[in-house]
């Protein structure tokens, strides 16, 4: 599964994009294991990549895309979510004023 979302320039402090976890059967959530020990992507990853304009594009997929991308592993023929978490938000973010970008399968 390949899964790709778009953050472009937001109002915000400080920022953490995109939490992943494995969904279970029992409603319960825990972190997936991944060779990179990776679990978020976030204004301090360290190589972050942004594009024009400041645009923040996050690879959500089991295999690592390579260099010049921002990757979230994600399992391997599992369901999972993600979560958006944000510190210190803006008050556009707080009034549901702020326009997420979908995910979307490429």
């Amino acid at each position: 599964m390949l899964t790709s979302c778009t953050f472009h320039p937001a109002p915000r402090r400080r920022w953490t994009p995109s939490g992943r976890s494995r969904c279970t059967g029992e409603a319960t959530a825990c972190w997936c294991a991944n060779a990179a020990q990776r679990y978020s992507v976030g204004d301090r990853l360290p190589g972050l990549v942004t594009g024009a304009g400041g645009r923040l594009t996050i690879r959500i997929q089991a295999d690592d895309p390579g260099p010049g991308h921002n990757w979230l592993p994600a399992p391997s023929g599992e369901g999972f979510y993600v979560v958006l978490r944000l510190y210190q938000p803006r008050r556009r973010h707080l009034e549901f004023q702020f326009p997420y970008p979908p995910l979307r399968r490429l």
